[in-house]
């Protein structure tokens, strides 16, 4: 058989002029298709054949050729040291590692024996370990892994993250002593350490440790956690180490773990206190002296700020920068005071980022309309949302561009912002857009605006234009997001951002029997490296075999493109002759009915009944138009019909061929 497409020219079928029409064959010309089409059908099944068994032969010749060129590769020829720097690179940067075989550094001890070895003696790729209790408590064998990985990883510092869960969900596990145990060993060399829901006698282990590298620690504290007995572990040895420099502590009350007396941190520049929420008695607090604290970020998860207004007014940070607060409970929450503002500002002179979450806009507005303790502020970063958060009346969000933040405000609350971020769920492009040129017109200090949209659907995203804001010095960015949540019960658990899917595709290698009689037979599927004769040898080797693939690939190709034609070719003919082009009308009529929606009045879509069905063919198209069946019910929304009068005619026009059966209407507004 010649494969060339042009070998044997289809020839112009006899009812070509029919083709792609609503023309229905008698039994006559139906019986001429069949037979003109009956030796292109066996052309076909041949061309199908012949395709197989040539992709088969190439899949053969290629795992030959790939078999031996894996042999010559670069990899194969990398240094180790520079082998291992690439293996650091491949690390999670946003996480600690995690024990799954199909991220690194697991993965990269899975490709080969030679790999294998220098990720096991590179103590780097191990110097990070996320621990999810859930995953590790699942296999005995769990626990040696975690020992063994931080055995690899000696004597380098450590980042490990350790996640339980909450008590109402996940039991204690049995393992969590183990673990601990082994962490407690290591104390010496923690560099980062975050905790996320661990036991009372865990956590409380693992808070008398004398870390003197610790240089970052996050601690999340179950909502049953216990006092830890009359010892307040803010002043815990944990904390108290002489290094530290960022702590972040989930709490729901931190008053009660505050000691009565003073004490000092003069180790911390970065401090995060979340989950904050009111005690039924606020005790005396001692003022706490933070003497280098630039970053201060604060979650209040509560429905009143007495708690928060009480712990902040008691800090004392002369080097603060930057000020997180978070107030993500609900929109009953009660607002925070502005005065709170002003205390702060008064012991903080030399504050200038701001970022504010809170539940209820007006709560944002209320705060930035106080007096002017935002006059060195240069940097806002504005959530007007919450996850929890259902207002739908977005005029706070609007006020906060036009009226609060706008330059030619008389109270412009913060004369010196040259950056603004706002996230929210709602709000006018053109509400923005004024906004920015005001600016430009006023020549404020802003040089930096990002708006981020959170929406129903990606679908939504209007093309806009920021030319007129670039040309005038200004970084505009504004983008879009759907809100999502989901739960991962996987090694990842407890890790926030990446969400790791993987998926899998079979691979179908074809051996060559005649692998095994390649000089280089021996070297195959292992870690030899050939010498520079060695690699030459290999190449003139493969060079007939290469060529025979090349040649075998092009002939498929060839093949493949003529079975394609005859298909249409056979396809055009077999469309004639289809039994739903000879239905008679009547029993047409009655699929039609069959496809409208039985739980709902009819809607005005093109993806369904009754208007999907004209959209098929013109002979469709009037067997429905004359119908009445099809156009007696119909769904209305007021919104979608508001928006353009020619779906006002459109309503009359389907009623109409309804002609006189009674009607099924429903309109929402």
């Amino acid at each position: 058989m010649n494969p060339s497409g042009n070998a044997h020219p289809l020839p112009v079928p006899p009812l070509h002029s029919i083709f792609n029409t609503n023309y229905i064959p008698t039994d006559h010309e139906i019986s001429q298709i069949r037979a003109h089409i009956l030796p292109y059908e066996a052309e076909l099944a041949k061309l199908n054949a012949l395709i197989q068994h040539l992709s088969a032969r190439r899949d053969q010749v290629k795992y030959y050729v790939d078999s031996h060129k894996a042999l010559i590769s670069h990899p194969r020829r990398l240094p180790q040291d520079i082998l291992a720097e690439i293996f650091l690179a491949c690390l999670p940067t946003t996480h600690d590692a995690v024990m799954s075989p199909t991220e690194p550094p697991l993965l990269l001890g899975r490709i080969c024996s030679r790999w294998r070895s220098i990720a096991f003696a590179f103590p780097r790729l191990w110097s990070s370990l996320h621990i999810y209790l859930r995953f590790v408590d699942a296999h005995e064998k769990r626990v040696a892994a975690v020992d063994e990985w931080l055995k690899r990883a000696s004597p380098l510092p450590l980042s490990i993250s350790v996640r339980s869960g909450d008590p109402g969900f996940d039991p204690d596990f049995k393992d969590e002593a183990a673990v601990v145990d082994i962490l407690t060993r290591l104390s010496s060399r923690w560099f980062k350490l975050r905790l996320h829901k661990l036991s009372d006698a865990a956590f409380s282990r693992l808070a008398a440790q004398n870390a003197p590298a610790l240089s970052d620690v996050e601690i999340h504290l179950r909502e049953d956690f216990a006092e830890y007995g009359a010892k307040p572990f803010l002043a815990s040895t944990l904390l108290l180490g002489q290094s530290q420099r960022r702590i972040s502590l989930a709490i729901k009350n931190p008053l009660r773990f505050v000691p009565s007396t003073p004490f000092t941190w003069n180790h911390v520049t970065d401090l995060s206190l979340e989950r904050i929420d009111p005690s039924p008695v606020i005790p005396k607090v001692e003022p706490l002296m933070v003497s280098f604290l630039e970053t201060l970020r604060i979650e209040n998860d509560s429905t009143t700020a007495a708690a928060f207004e009480h712990f902040i007014d008691n800090l004392i940070m002369p080097q603060l920068t930057k000020l997180h607060l978070v107030n993500d409970n609900s929109y009953y929450s009660k607002p925070v005071e502005p005065s709170v503002f002003e205390r702060l500002a008064d012991r903080s002179p030399l504050m200038s980022e701001i970022v504010l979450s809170l539940s209820s806009g007006t709560s944002t507005v209320d705060v930035l309309r106080g007096p002017k303790y935002l006059d060195n502020i240069s940097k806002l970063n504005l959530v007007l949302w919450t996850p929890y958060d259902y207002r739908f009346d977005t005029a706070n969000d609007e006020a906060l561009f036009t009226k609060v933040l706008a330059p030619d405000s008389p109270s412009n609350p913060v004369p010196a912002l040259a950056d603004l971020t706002v996230e929210t769920l709602s709000i006018l492009e053109e509400t923005w857009r004024e906004f920015l040129r005001k600016h430009i017109t006023h020549s404020t200090n802003l040089r930096r605006f990002r708006l981020h949209l959170w929406i129903d659907s990606l679908d939504d995203i209007p093309d806009l234009d920021f030319t007129e804001f670039l040309t005038a010095g200004l970084d505009v960015l504004v983008d879009y997001g759907v809100y999502k949540k989901s739960w991962q019960g996987t090694p990842w658990g407890g890790i926030d951002g990446e969400h790791h899917r993987f998926s899998s595709s079979p691979m179908s290698r074809y051996r060559e029997p005649a692998l095994s009689e390649s000089p280089f037979y021996e070297h195959l599927h292992t870690n030899y490296i050939p010498m520079d004769a060695g690699i030459a040898q290999i190449r003139g080797h493969l060079a007939p075999h290469e060529e025979e693939f090349a040649r075998l690939d092009t002939l498929i190709r060839d093949l493949v493109a003529k079975r394609d034609r005859i298909k249409r070719y056979l396809d055009a003919h077999k469309a004639l002759i289809s039994c739903l082009r000879r239905l008679p009308p009547e029993l047409l009529q009655k699929i039609f009915v069959d496809c409208l929606p039985t739980t709902h009045n009819a809607v005005m879509s093109v993806a369904a009944a009754p208007l999907l069905l004209g959209h098929i063919c013109s002979h469709w198209r009037a067997v429905a138009f004359s119908t009445p069946r099809l156009w007696d019910s119909l769904h209305v929304s007021a919104e979608f019909v508001s928006r353009d009068l020619v779906k006002s005619a459109a309503i009359v026009d389907w009623l109409t061929r309804a002609g006189s059966r009674p009607l099924s209407l429903s309109i929402s507004c």
